[in-house]
């Protein structure tokens, strides 16, 4: 087990030839690190996008200080539950694809969250969809190939009153 520690994100951004001062950062790229839990980003306030795909995580926390986030890459991961967002209003686009997600929930709180990709979680049916009805701002969705079959989730999509896109392909 890889810890991301201090170090290690230091590492990462002389690596990537980013800021040593870490509040500086507007982006940092620690994908497929074999990092389990997402934790010492407190002093990264300053970042806009962060790559952690492709680890171990199960959780989503430590992002709190987080609050410029804009794009937030998670996907490929172990997360089975949407949680520990609420500091980050600005969060454009959210990555979630390739997770064990069963339910969509904790976003109505990200009124700028306008692309949310969910594809390749256990998404099934109305009751783990019906939290979209309250994300007014979702543009662009992605659900294909989780488990959907019940027609009703129909009724979930012509709640959403911006969806422009929409991918269901595989279910």
């Amino acid at each position: 087990m890889v810890e991301m520690s201090p170090k290690a994100l230091k590492g990462i951004c002389k690596t990537h030839k980013l800021y040593s001062t870490a509040y500086l950062n507007d982006k940092l790229y620690c994908q497929y690190k074999g990092f389990r839990e997402i934790q010492n980003l407190d002093e990264y306030t300053g970042l806009r996008c962060v790559w952690l795909e492709g680890n171990g995580f199960q959780k989503i926390q430590g992002l709190e200080k987080c609050t410029e986030l804009r794009t937030l890459y998670l996907h490929e991961n172990c997360i089975d539950v949407i949680e520990g967002l609420d500091t980050l209003v600005d969060l454009d686009t959210l990555n979630l694809n390739k997770n064990g997600i069963a339910k969509v929930e904790n976003l109505s709180m990200l009124p700028n969250l306008h692309t949310l990709l969910l594809s390749h979680n256990r998404l099934e049916d109305y009751e783990s969809l019906e939290h979209l009805k309250d994300c007014k701002s979702i543009q662009s969705l992605d659900i294909q190939s989780n488990r959907i079959d019940d027609i009703k989730v129909l009724e979930v999509f012509q709640a959403m009153p911006d969806l422009r896109v929409l991918y269901l392909m595989g279910n």
